[in-house]
């Protein structure tokens, strides 16, 4: 098992990745490169200049720092889909239950990787009232859940994001 100098925020052991470290693995790594070819895959930092509909890495990150704190709040926002929440409620919780970085085996406490799930994918329901696209569906859980494994919420958001645009 790799050792890691800082906390990772992410459940798996691939080890982090050059350039960002401890945000994402090196699996991860190859997935932003991927779903976001013609972009330098760095750790980013915060800017004001979200809006367009070809976004990129840096304005998806700045989407999710401007809306994370409001996760907990979303039930009162009246442009959510109220069942859409409701179902990611459903569905997290059947989620990889016999992962330890999702549950605690024994006593089926939830951990940091569930909540990380729940709110990449509340952050989903509100981009996509925004953007107005699919919203979700049943087994979107799971490929938000593989991108949580493998790297940090903000950056589990950006590739969530990308793939459902680019899919």
């Amino acid at each position: 098992m790799p050792s890691f100098s800082v906390e990772r925020e992410y459940g798996c052991n691939c080890g982090p990745s050059k350039s960002i470290g401890s945000k994402i693995c090196k699996t991860a790594e190859n997935w932003l490169k991927s779903l976001f070819p013609n972009e330098i895959i760095e750790e980013l930092s915060f800017a004001d200049n979200f809006g367009s509909r070809n976004l990129t890495l840096a304005e998806l990150r700045d989407f999710y720092w401007t809306h994370e704190n409001l996760t907990e709040r979303y039930f009162d926002d009246p442009t959510i889909n109220k069942e859409d929440l409701k179902q990611i409620d459903r569905d997290i919780n059947r989620t990889f239950p016999h992962s330890s970085y999702f549950y605690a085996y024994e006593s089926k406490v939830k951990h940091r990787g569930l909540k990380t799930m729940h709110d990449v994918l509340t952050m989903f329901v509100k981009f996509d009232s925004i953007e107005q696209r699919c919203g979700y569906v049943q087994g979107m859980n799971f490929i938000a859940g593989e991108f949580c494994y493998h790297a940090s919420a903000e950056y589990s958001f950006c590739m969530f994001i990308k793939m459902m645009q680019k899919y």
